[in-house]
């Protein structure tokens, strides 16, 4: 879905946000994840988290804003995405100044980098995790993690 340019007619515009309002993948994950949820508590699982994994096309704003009980989203972003913390408590703004991205994050020699094997694969992957932080454009303050 490609969003229209400046000079797009009144019809394009209409025409596009018609097509935002229709099923996506993100959509379709939110339904699912909310499926597994309710199907986990029939089970009898209601004292357990659902970690939902996901690449770059579900770090957005529709699936991390999705109201889901017990559903915690781990998603890859872009290396370049504008991620920052909450501004101190006090003041009008929502966001902190200081901004940085995950590449930027990677190259930091002071992180406390880890090692984690996944599933039975022999080789181990890094990362790091940053808690609190929060796209600055979009995604509620959630805790993140990001892989490296």
């Amino acid at each position: 879905m490609q969003k229209p340019g400046k000079r797009a007619s009144e019809q394009e515009w209409q025409q596009f946000k018609e097509q935002q309002k229709q099923p996506n993948l993100s959509m379709d994950a939110v339904t699912m994840a909310r499926s597994l949820r309710t199907t986990l508590d029939e089970a009898g699982g209601s004292n357990r988290m659902v970690l939902v994994v996901g690449d770059n096309s579900f770090c957005n704003r529709r699936v991390l804003r999705a109201e889901l009980d017990r559903v915690t989203w781990l998603v890859r972003a872009r290396k370049d995405a504008v991620l920052c913390f909450r501004a101190p408590a006090g003041g009008r703004r929502i966001s902190a100044k200081e901004r940085f991205t995950p590449e930027s994050v990677r190259q930091d020699k002071e992180r406390n980098w880890k090692q984690t094997r996944i599933g039975g694969m022999p080789a181990s992957t890094g990362w790091c995790a940053i808690r609190k932080c929060r796209k600055c454009y979009g995604a509620p303050e959630r805790n993140s993690a990001r892989g490296g």
